[in-house]
């Protein structure tokens, strides 16, 4: 199912028809939660010498990445509740676009940060709060280890630095941002540019 198209990978996936995961149903975030561990332990057992480069959102973040620590392995890179499908009793992980490598704790900061910036748009930070915790604790459980709330903060300011990055290299960026309406750059830099 995966493919070298000169330097590029492609992969095919069965169709999976079904909703995505509710961030704001307990039961569905701590479903999302195993199966990132889940997904990590897979990955964790590939091999760092293939060409894929680090997670796209790092290589924007700069010199600020070095300050993530933990093993490097592959990641998905996009992982949040818009890429999980349920398919009756099973959980689909779709759109491995950005795959790449990076640290685990900068993965699960990336999905915080995707949730934040829901919640920031709908201004309802109560929903981030709510997620957080319980994404949190049902990673922290399914995976057998401990986040460093200091580390997944840090990990959304890079995620939130890559953002400001792309959105004045336009050229760079991926191309949800390349093709973005005037009107929604401006709430990527609101959100970007925020405390």
């Amino acid at each position: 199912m995966i493919n070298h198209l000169g330097r590029w990978l492609a992969v095919a996936y069965p169709h999976v028809a079904g909703p995505n995961l509710d961030p704001e149903n307990r039961a569905e975030v701590e479903r999302l939660a195993r199966s990132l561990a889940a997904l990590h332990h897979s990955l964790r057992r590939l091999t760092t010498t293939h060409p894929l480069p680090l997670v796209a959102a790092l290589q924007a973040s700069g010199p600020l990445a070095d300050a993530l620590t933990g093993p490097i392995q592959l990641l998905h890179g996009d992982y949040s509740p818009a890429n999980v499908l349920l398919d009756g009793d099973r959980t689909r992980v779709i759109d491995f676009d950005d795959c790449g490598y990076g640290p685990v704790e900068f993965e699960l900061g990336n999905t915080l940060y995707m949730v934040l910036f829901d919640a920031t748009l709908n201004n309802d930070p109560h929903s981030y709060e709510r997620f957080r915790q319980w994404f949190c604790d049902s990673y922290t459980a399914e995976a057998a280890t401990v986040l460093s709330e200091v580390g997944l903060d840090r990990s959304i300011e890079l995620r939130r630095n890559a953002l400001r990055y792309w959105l004045d290299h336009p050229a760079e960026a991926p191309i949800g941002i390349r093709s973005a309406s005037p009107e929604w750059r401006r709430q990527l830099r609101t959100f970007a540019d925020s405390i």
